[in-house]
């Protein structure tokens, strides 16, 4: 996988998206985005948020670099916390 973040992401973006193409992801399809999100580097603990952020992002027509944006800020406002 890619090593720099918004690589890593774009590629989980566009994952996610072609699972969107019929408007629904089952189970198979969230396996399949989860377990890249994992290969890619993202942790355990982000893939869930992110998957959610991704999905209905993808959902609501916010273009990758918009929701990339929110996942870059969301992720530092978590790493505050710690």
């Amino acid at each position: 996988p890619p090593y720099e973040l918004s690589k890593r992401f774009d590629q989980l973006y566009e994952i996610v998206k072609m699972t969107l193409a019929d408007g629904v992801i089952d189970n198979n399809e969230m396996r399949l985005a989860r377990g890249f999100a994992t290969i890619s580097g993202f942790t355990e603990s982000e893939i869930p948020k992110l998957l959610v952020l991704l999905i209905s992002g993808i959902k609501q027509g916010i273009d990758e670099e918009n929701l990339f944006e929110v996942y870059k800020k969301e992720r530092k406002c978590n790493r505050k916390k710690y």
